[in-house]
């Protein structure tokens, strides 16, 4: 039985008429008569009665229009959610989030996001600094709010704000009075030992190996932090430096360090990473956080939102 034979047998019911029926299928009228002989011989009954007075359902056939209305709404609900589905708006995204993600823009992107997409199961994971292209290319999460430079041909990255980096030092050292560094101030002083499998170009930027004129950095260490937390504490125990985003102070005071303003330093950025860019419920969600960002760009600027009063 197949819906199309439904959906002309229900149609000539209320029409009972089969040139009009047959209009507004859109169906030639013998191609209509042939549909609805062919049903009748399958379900073994006759559903109308054709003769002068016109066209009437038998009683076979109200009680067969039932369960045809039924049906064929049924299969509308189905086809409705699987291109609903299709098109990005049911389903499960996970995303990942690096240390703070996108500082204050993140939790205003999961929002914008769930309301834009009320059917979507949003999951949230945590990375650490070893997780930031690993998760993504493995498939464990869709998306991720990363920190670069991220050198993964696999991963593509869409950049969503830019904000200043400081340096991070420990809190009794003498740097730690200063009110602005330059980069000059921060260049003799040790630095973690990286972890292997952290990406190379993404230590280098942060340790500001870039200004060094090729001369590698005195290390300490250990060479195992994997968290914002351990290194924070790692700083401060090992009498060492680095630098970060400056949205990190917010998120992550410590009375262990000091978050002091570098004067010469080049921008941070804070980007979505995604692997399968094309997929629609990908796709709405780099959509939904690129206009967040741009429409909040200020919150940034202004150092997070305002204190309560």
């Amino acid at each position: 039985m197949e819906l199309r034979h439904l959906r002309s047998f229900v149609v000539l019911s209320e029409e009972l008429h089969f040139g009009r029926a047959a209009t507004r299928i859109p169906l030639a009228q013998p191609a209509l008569s042939h549909q609805i002989k062919q049903l009748e011989r399958e379900l073994g009954a006759r559903l109308f009665d054709r003769g002068p007075g016109g066209v009437r359902l038998t009683h076979a056939g109200e009680t067969f229009l039932v369960h045809a209305r039924t049906t064929l709404a049924h299969a509308a609900r189905a086809l409705r959610a699987v291109r609903e589905q299709a098109d990005g708006v049911e389903g499960t995204l996970t995303v990942g989030v690096f240390a703070h993600g996108a500082a204050e823009l993140t939790m205003p992107i999961l929002h914008a996001f769930a309301i834009a997409r009320p059917r979507v199961q949003l999951r949230v994971r945590e990375l650490n600094f070893l997780q930031q292209t690993c998760e993504l290319v493995e498939g464990r999460v869709d998306v991720a709010l990363l920190r670069p430079p991220l050198a993964d041909d696999r991963v593509s990255l869409a950049v969503l704000a830019t904000e200043p980096r400081v340096a991070v030092v420990p809190a009794d050292s003498p740097l730690a009075d200063a009110d602005v560094l330059k980069v000059g101030d921060l260049l003799d002083e040790p630095v973690l030992a990286a972890h292997a499998a952290e990406p190379r170009a993404w230590t280098d930027f942060w340790r500001l190996t870039p200004y060094r004129g090729g001369m590698a950095p005195r290390e300490v260490g250990p060479d195992d932090v994997t968290t914002v937390n351990e290194l924070l504490t790692a700083l401060a125990l090992r009498d060492c430096v680095t630098t970060t985003a400056a949205s990190l102070a917010r998120f992550y005071p410590s009375p262990a360090v000091r978050y002091v303003a570098v004067d010469d330093l080049d921008e941070s950025q804070m980007a979505l990473g995604t692997r399968h860019p094309d997929d629609p419920l990908v796709a709405a969600f780099r959509a939904v956080a690129l206009r967040v960002s741009a429409d909040l760009s200020g919150l940034l600027a202004a150092g997070g939102p305002p204190a309560p009063t």
